[in-house]
């Protein structure tokens, strides 16, 4: 499942896969996860992270955060920010193949390159789009507030212009 904030990426993959017996997994959640690292441990380097899924959730250098934790403005900044760095998204890639490859049943995935770099062989894929006033009252709804119809907004134009100017792929 791919692409915007806000849409219901994770509400409709966490549906499609309790129907179909599978697992999920967002990958959105090592991305906040790995940001609030960051922000805790201010001298860590990416290169010195070791991230890993274990029990479908998000290790990072032996620390894994509550959900709620990883929902508010400060970590939502940072993850955007080092989401565009390639040394991270490749260790996020080899994490979700490893992750992928010991399962025992199948796996519904979303998130950023999920369906172009991590798993661009997969038998399905789906793009979920939503409005702007839709996106952004979800978004304000995830991050208490913290995120508006405004930043939903601002975010789709940087978005526009970073999607023709990238060396890797988003979708």
């Amino acid at each position: 499942m791919l692409f915007r904030s806000g849409v219901g990426k994770t509400s409709v993959g966490k549906s499609i896969a309790t129907i179909l017996n599978y697992c999920f997994f967002s990958s959105g959640s090592i991305y906040r996860s790995v940001a609030k690292f960051l922000l805790n441990n201010k001298n860590v380097e990416i290169e010195d992270l070791k991230i890993e899924i274990i029990s479908e959730q998000c290790n990072v250098n032996g620390v894994i955060f509550d959900e709620e934790e990883l929902y508010d403005n400060e970590v939502s900044v940072k993850s955007s920010e080092i989401a565009k760095k390639v040394g991270l998204r490749l260790l996020v890639k080899d994490c979700l193949i490893s992750y992928f490859d010991n399962l025992d049943k199948p796996l519904v995935i979303e998130g950023r390159d999920m369906g172009s770099v991590v798993f661009p062989d997969a038998e399905y894929k789906v793009y979920l789009d939503a409005d702007l006033e839709t996106r952004g009252k979800r978004r304000e709804g995830q991050s208490n507030m913290e995120e508006t119809v405004l930043d939903v907004k601002k975010d789709r134009k940087s978005t526009r212009l970073n999607s023709s100017h990238r060396c890797i792929s988003y979708a």
